[in-house]
């Protein structure tokens, strides 16, 4: 079986971002951003694609309004089905409180969950179990085989 490159949850926040920059749907945000982080501290494999990118725009504990981005749901092939697993995978700030502010970032958290949906669709090799990618293997094999 052909060995495919897996995106840990820190390669898909950065690609994700990538395309939100590239299509035009930063610009407000990055005029009131103080910083953009990706997880770099509980890096794992995605395995998976049962989760959903969340971002979830909110007031921090003490300044700013923040952004927090996470999976939820199955990425891990080895985790139980039954199983939800949550990982983060970055965080938006900005340190400006207004509503207008807050418009924005709620924008862009749509534009991240938008492009995150895309970005998995489109590589959704990187994704598929590797029991899933076996058994098309097998049955692509039993189909040559039968011609």
């Amino acid at each position: 079986m052909e060995k495919i490159k897996r995106d840990t949850n820190t390669e898909l926040m950065n690609k994700v971002f990538e395309l939100v920059k590239e299509n035009g749907c930063y610009e407000k945000a990055g005029a009131i951003m103080d910083y953009f982080l990706a997880e770099d501290y509980r890096v794992r494999e995605l395995t998976d694609y049962e989760f959903d990118f969340i971002a979830q725009v909110n007031f921090g504990g003490s300044e700013g309004i923040y952004i927090d981005c996470y999976i939820s749901g199955r990425f891990d092939e080895k985790a139980a089905p039954s199983e939800t697993q949550r990982l983060r995978c970055g965080t938006f700030k900005t340190l400006d409180e207004s509503l207008d502010a807050m418009k924005i970032m709620g924008e862009l958290t749509g534009a991240l969950t938008f492009f995150a949906h895309k970005y998995v669709n489109r590589e959704i090799d990187r994704y598929t179990p590797t029991s899933q990618r076996e058994a098309e293997e097998r049955r692509k094999a039993e189909r040559a085989a039968a011609l």
